[in-house]
């Protein structure tokens, strides 16, 4: 087959280059550079000199477009453009090719009417020269069999973001963006066109199984090269890059691995930042589009080409053993700005879910609330001053508390601020509950607010520190219950009346009040400086038990369940004690240490706790069932990586992991139900449905993935 490639030379236009020069069933007849794209002409040509290079294709003609878009003036964000003249950090030499601007169209017509067979275009950048290329000849368009382009975004959103000082093109693909009129004028014309949005490219994230595969299969120079620029760019594994032209260069290759839909596309073309969208419509043009695809099936074709060779020469001894998993599916994937938080406060905390909203806090101090179903940004809020992590909500207001010390009353559905207070010391995250809402804050007060207005109704002044290991706001280290309020200071324990913040009880221990308490039908269960582990009257304050344990070595207080108490001892060691007498009933342990700052467990239905142990040292850890009534393991989940906190819904439980994997497991047998490679870590417990899960990765990313039942 025949082809011209439109390339502005990305990360990912050299993996679907390279791919395309691999097969010998597919010819090359020339590469043109959108500048308009990634790549100045000059870094363009010198870059797929190399590339036609390193396949012994030197013959392939090359030219260079114009610099700005037909109409307008819209460019890639300089950041991006510096990547890729810079070639992502690969070395390329000099080149003596001359080349002239804005021959690009002029070369492609040339190629087509000395071609005696039809060519087809494959665009994997803005469409500017083949804008051009139908405005200056019209009648070339009978001699090209059809058009690949890789661009535009359907049923997802767009990935031109918010960060690049637009106000809202949220649902506008780049290439598309950049040059509307070109889209247009191709969309016009009667070659048959093909589109790969990103609701196919969505699905095929760039994963480590790709790398594994790409490593494990290297028998020519076009492979190795690909798999040094992965190697080069750690980054791209981590989340966020997608195989986007590579499917596009794919969809040449073999369509059979693609399903594809029949649409009328009509394209926005007004002065905002919705021009260059693309939408179906009955008065559009007819155009076949990419609508799914199997993503291993994908990464096997590209790999495959990459070495010259068919699937089955394919080596798949070093790729990870398949699971009876489902492969969730990304449903979209909403950027925010890379962490910049002094303190990763966020890693805490799940997102809030509403009927039609994600609301959750982002690396860059700001509260996002995007649509469910879309991924599309409703309101943001920025605090002045980092916000904290938990998003408590009374169903018609989100409470926000700010490093400043300023606690903001947000409407749910806006965005817009209700109230605002400010107090004297940084505020811990706030506990709402009837119509007042709690805080703490490090000056030395606990206080209760009304959740209307924000007035301040009373003020409790701490006698000494607050028993936390850490500071405001990464934990609520009071519990409220019965109108009561139960708080820890350094070496006491109060019960605090919520109406009023008088005192109603107080517990003194000669030092210290671990912070993590229990409140269990009407006993509070703390533990002090004796080691000792206490029941208390929750009403009179009374001791009605004490527990002193064979060894008093990092004990802490887990949860409650059946009647029985959990307790942490040498930092993997689980104790249950009878919940009315204190006395010991059975132990077990967890592979690796329960974290200290921040346990991870669930008590589900009184019959299953799960916990979450890890060794930070060995970056290992597991989620382990025991059965309440006898203390017995029932499975343990370790895949070798350090987990992120985990969320359980129905039978699911959901996790990310420290070597970029997203897994849900069935909590009655540990068994993987689905699994989503994001390539970056997730720490922060997921937002989880039955079928969905939304969660925020490292690398910028607030994830939204689905998957089958």
């Amino acid at each position: 087959m025949p082809i011209i490639i439109d390339t502005d030379m990305g990360a990912d236009d050299v993996i679907a280059i390279l791919s395309l020069l691999g097969r010998e069933d597919i010819e090359v007849l020339a590469i043109t550079i959108a500048a308009t794209g990634l790549v100045d002409c000059e870094h363009g040509i010198r870059h797929a000199t190399k590339l036609i290079s390193l396949a012994g294709a030197d013959r392939i003609p090359l030219a260079c477009g114009r610099k700005l878009p037909i109409i307008g003036d819209r460019v890639f964000p300089s950041s991006f453009r510096e990547a890729a003249n810079g070639f992502y950090g690969m070395p390329v030499p000099g080149t003596s090719r001359s080349y002239e601007i804005d021959q690009a169209a002029s070369l492609i017509i040339d190629v087509i009417e000395e071609e005696t067979r039809p060519v087809h275009l494959l665009t994997l950048g803005p469409l500017t020269n083949i804008g051009d290329l139908l405005a200056q000849k019209t009648e070339i368009a009978e001699k090209i069999t059809s058009i690949t382009m890789m661009g535009g975004a359907l049923d997802v959103p767009g990935n031109v973001s918010l960060e690049t000082g637009l106000s809202g093109a949220t649902n506008v693909e780049w290439n598309f963006y950049i040059d509307p009129v070109a889209v247009e004028i191709v969309m016009e014309t009667d070659i048959e066109k093909t589109l790969v949005p990103l609701d196919a490219t969505n699905q095929v994230p760039l994963t480590s199984d790709f790398y594994t595969l790409l490593k494990a299969n290297q028998k020519t120079r076009l492979a190795e090269y690909v798999l040094d620029l992965l190697e080069e760019n750690p980054s791209m594994l981590r989340g966020g890059f997608f195989l986007w032209d590579p499917l596009a260069a794919v969809s040449i290759m073999d369509t059979d691995l693609i399903e594809y839909e029949n649409q009328n596309i009509d394209v926005e073309l007004d002065s905002g930042d919705q021009a260059g969208r693309v939408y179906k419509s009955g008065l559009g043009n007819p155009v076949h589009i990419a609508a799914k695809v199997d993503p291993s099936e994908i990464e096997q074709e590209i790999i495959a080409a990459l070495n010259g060779i068919e699937h089955e020469e394919l080596v798949m001894g070093l790729t990870p053993i398949a699971s009876n998993a489902a492969r969730a599916s990304l449903v979209w994937a909403f950027p925010v700005e890379q962490l910049t938080l002094e303190e990763p406060v966020h890693m805490f905390f799940p997102p809030h879910l509403t009927e039609d909203l994600v609301i959750f806090p982002g690396w860059d101090g700001k509260i996002h609330a995007v649509e469910r179903d879309r991924g599309v940004q409703r309101w943001v809020f920025d605090p002045e001053g980092d916000s904290a992590g938990y998003l408590p909500t009374n169903g018609k207001q989100v409470f926000v508390t700010g490093s400043d010390g300023k606690l903001y009353a947000l409407d749910i559905k806006t965005g817009e601020e209700n109230w605002r207070i400010e107090t004297e010391g940084k505020l811990g995250a706030p506990y709402p509950y009837g119509d007042l809402i709690l805080a703490w804050d490090d000056a030395g007060s606990l206080e209760a607010f009304d959740q209307s207005t924000g007035e301040v109704i009373w003020e409790h002044e701490l006698e000494s520190e607050v028993a936390v290991f850490v500071q405001p706001p990464l934990h609520i280290p009071f519990t409220i219950a019965d109108d009561t309020v139960f708080f820890p200071e350094r070496g006491i324990f109060k019960a605090i009346d919520m109406m009023s913040g008088s005192v109603i009880w107080r517990y003194e221990a000669e030092e210290w009040v671990s912070w993590r308490h229990i409140i269990s039908e009407d006993r509070v269960f703390i533990i002090d400086d004796g080691g000792q582990v206490l029941s208390i009257d929750s009403e009179s304050g009374e001791v009605v038990w004490k527990s002193s344990l064979d060894s008093t070595d990092n004990l802490l207080l887990l949860s409650t369940g059946d009647d029985r108490l959990f307790v942490r001892q040498k930092s993997n060691k689980i104790i249950a004690l009878d919940l009315v007498s204190g006395d010991f009933l059975w132990e077990n342990e967890t592979p690796y240490g329960i974290n200290e700052i921040d346990p991870m467990f669930e008590v589900v239905d009184d019959d299953v706790l799960y916990i979450n142990s890890s060794d930070w040292n060995s970056e290992s850890g597991a989620i382990s069932a025991f059965d309440i009534p006898t203390g017995g393991l029932i499975w343990t989940f370790d895949n070798g990586s350090e987990l992120g906190k985990f969320a359980v819904y129905d039978d699911l439980i959901a996790f990310g992991t420290f070597d970029g994997e997203f897994l849900v497991i069935n909590r009655n047998d540990g068994e993987i139900v689905a699994e989503f490679e994001s390539g970056a870590i997730t720490f922060s417990p997921p937002g989880l449905s039955d079928s969905e899960a939304y969660f925020l990765c490292l690398d910028g990313n607030f994830y939204a993935i689905a998957w089958e039942n």
